[in-house]
């Protein structure tokens, strides 16, 4: 298992962004609540959910379901469901 430090994810995500997402701005969908549910798309074993999990709720959104890393998936089955606004 690798742990990485909140330092750490803050850095990849300054890196990725720091000027905001400009598809929000752009649609004016910022104060809308969105749902977003991820799946994979063949057979596999999860992998990296645990970050991906404390990466969602630092933006602050509300993690309502989610598969244990190594756990073996069949396609199409929603690995993480979050809710939050989109901005």
């Amino acid at each position: 298992m690798f742990y990485y430090s909140d330092q750490q994810l803050d850095q990849w995500l300054l890196g990725d962004v720091n000027l905001g997402d400009l598809t929000t701005r752009n649609l004016d969908i910022g104060n809308k609540i969105g749902q977003m549910t991820y799946m994979y798309r063949a057979d596999t074993r999860s992998s990296g959910i645990e970050v991906a999990v404390r990466i969602l709720q630092q933006f602050g959104l509300i993690v309502s379901q989610m598969k244990d890393d190594g756990e073996d998936i069949t396609a199409g089955t929603t690995i993480i469901s979050a809710e939050g606004r989109a901005s």
